[in-house]
């Protein structure tokens, strides 16, 4: 039997009495068909299942690249930005005489930014571990251990941030 051009099998009938197939014989031989065309649509459903598969997993990294790439880039950069800001807004205040209850406050503010940008990184890198190409069952230690570790840090709400 072939099918796209592979041989997967072949079977050979031999009736020592008889001239050819008849009564129980045919019935062998339908049996033996259904066999056949049973194994036929297993094999060819299990490649569609590969291939569903394969899609399946090269959709969630495209997803997993542009989340991650996102939280590195733009939200990162933005954090940035509002942390030096904040400095900038310190610095000008300072020079018209801001409170210590003032300057305490900014500084809280950059601290907690730069908590947040801390996460921030730390989710993305749950995203996409690094030990993700060197095999499932060493990217599923990762992250068992890296999401025990996260449990136990800080977590947005732990940010104080009103």
């Amino acid at each position: 039997m072939r099918v796209e051009d592979r041989l997967l099998g072949s079977l050979g009938l031999f009736f020592p009495n008889s001239v050819g197939p008849a009564g129980a014989r045919l019935n062998l031989l339908g049996t033996l068909a259904e066999y056949a065309a049973s194994a036929v649509d297993r094999q060819a459903k299990s490649r569609e299942l590969e291939l569903s598969r394969q899609r399946l997993f090269q959709s969630q990294e495209m997803v997993r690249r542009q989340v991650s790439g996102e939280l590195h880039g733009p939200v990162q950069t933005r954090l940035l930005v509002v942390w030096h800001r904040l400095g900038q807004l310190k610095t000008q205040l300072q020079t018209q005489g801001i409170s210590p209850e003032h300057q305490k406050s900014i500084r809280g503010f950059r601290s907690e930014l730069m908590e947040l940008q801390e996460y921030v990184r730390s989710l993305s890198s749950q995203l996409y571990p690094p030990i993700v190409k060197v095999g499932l069952l060493p990217a599923l230690r990762s992250l068992a251990t890296g999401s025990r570790e996260s449990s136990k840090s800080s977590s947005p709400g732990d940010l104080g941030i009103a």
